[in-house]
């Protein structure tokens, strides 16, 4: 269970979410992970897409409160570690907006981009959730320039909801909203 920003709470999995069909596990965020996820955040290449490596102490920020939330009872969001047999692939989040909307976020290192993993993972997760958890949309944000990740959710069938300057990202972003039914066709 989750709590949703309007105080609700929201039924997804807190542990570990497996997909078997593309041999995937999302993991929960731990301590042990710390070295993974900083790696990731302070890539220059990886991070080149939001506007460059984040700064050490914003990273150690970010892993705190993502090991505080997942954590917490009920956490107001969950961090994954990605994982393909032994290999990290990346890190996702999950965070419940309202009414059985989850905002997702996903991250995949350097060396397995281009394969396709965030798209598969994408929508084998949404097809779960949708499925089993009875979520009815997923909204995912994207810095404007961020040329990737935008292809991706359109590939995917989100539609683009709003373009414009987001305070809490401090920048241009893209929404896009991804409803049961796209997956569905």
């Amino acid at each position: 269970m989750l709590e949703q920003s309007d105080g609700k709470v929201c039924s997804l999995p807190l542990t570990e979410v497996e997909l078997p069909q593309i041999n995937v596990l999302l993991k929960l965020l731990n301590s042990n992970d710390k070295d993974f996820y900083f790696d990731l955040y302070r890539n220059p290449k990886l991070m080149q897409h939001i506007k460059g490596p984040l700064s050490l102490a914003l990273v150690k920020r970010n892993f705190i409160k993502c090991l505080f939330h997942n954590n917490k009872t009920p956490p107001s969001y969950v961090s994954y570690v990605i994982k393909n047999n032994e290999k990290l692939l990346g890190v996702m989040s999950l965070k419940p907006v309202v009414n059985r909307v989850i905002e997702v976020g996903i991250i995949i290192d350097t060396p397995h981009q281009g394969a396709g993993w965030s798209s598969i993972i994408k929508k084998s997760l949404y097809a779960y959730l949708f499925n089993s958890h009875q979520i009815d949309s997923f909204v995912s944000y994207c810095d404007e320039n961020n040329l990737v990740a935008n292809h991706i959710n359109e590939k995917l069938g989100f539609e683009l909801q709003a373009h414009a300057f987001n305070q809490r990202f401090n920048r241009v972003v893209k929404k896009w909203v991804c409803y049961a039914s796209t997956l569905e066709k």
